[in-house]
């Protein structure tokens, strides 16, 4: 199978309304903003919200801070503070976004099995 085939099998099989997890507010965007968030926070490296709204590629500063506190009231992120510095938030995904990652791996498994 192609790599062009099985992306648009896993992209067939992600419109079924039993995978998508994600509440209806959260946007394509909102989704690609939570990816990048999801990422760095795998990595290690959580994002800042002040590093969050840096990502001019993804919209201005004001529309992703709306769609990071779109992403929080959702119950997808949470913001903490790190080693008691209480100055800077950091952005982590919360279990239920943790859940969300966790089905569309298992919806690329299945592409590739």
């Amino acid at each position: 199978m192609s790599h062009q085939n099985s992306y648009l099998q896993f992209l067939s099989l992600c419109k079924f309304p039993h995978t998508d997890n994600l509440p209806p507010n959260i946007t394509p965007d909102g989704q690609a903003l939570l990816g990048i968030i999801a990422v760095a926070n795998a990595e290690g490296h959580p994002l800042t919200v002040m590093q969050t709204m840096a990502l001019q590629h993804l919209a201005s500063p004001a529309t992703i801070h709306r769609r990071v506190d779109t992403l929080r009231e959702s119950l997808l992120i949470d913001m903490v503070f790190h080693k008691g510095d209480r100055r800077t938030k950091y952005l982590v995904t919360t279990p239920l976004a943790d859940r969300y990652f966790e089905r569309m791996g298992e919806l690329m498994r299945l592409v590739f099995a």
